[in-house]
């Protein structure tokens, strides 16, 4: 399988257009192009996850987090996105696209929480009936 068909079905998910204005989501590092045999999914990409994944032979980790989230100034040997790049693991974040998504962040911790007639905190997205948080 390749990258671009896992994202894809990652942005079918959480379309990285329902993402904060403020956020960065979706392919953070990587080429659409390469093969895919693992994924590792983590909150963020540590260099501990990082270790974790090329111990399991992942080529993409999926990190709730963004690794990438303000302009990067270097990328230097032992800082995270160097290791990805220089060992050709891609990253792909869903944050508040996964957050506002149907099924997602917010409605399963509002499901485990037993919240009733769940309906979001914030709308973000109005005209779709999204938005951040829930209440019930």
């Amino acid at each position: 399988m390749h990258l671009r068909d896992i994202t894809a079905a990652l942005e079918a998910m959480a379309p990285s257009a329902l993402a904060e204005p403020w956020d960065n989501v979706g392919l953070l590092v990587g080429d659409p192009a390469q093969g895919v045999t693992g994924v590792l999914l983590a909150i963020d990409a540590t260099p501990a996850v990082i270790a974790e994944a090329v111990a399991g032979g992942c080529e993409l980790i999926v990190a709730y987090h963004p690794v990438i989230f303000d302009g990067l100034k270097r990328v230097t040997a032992g800082s995270p996105v160097y290791e990805l790049v220089r060992r050709g693991i891609a990253v792909y974040a869903p944050h508040t696209a996964l957050d506002v998504a149907p099924g997602g962040t917010n409605d399963v911790l509002a499901d485990v929480a037993g919240i009733l007639d769940a309906r979001p905190l914030r709308l973000t997205k109005p005209e779709a009936g999204l938005g951040l948080g829930r209440v019930g």
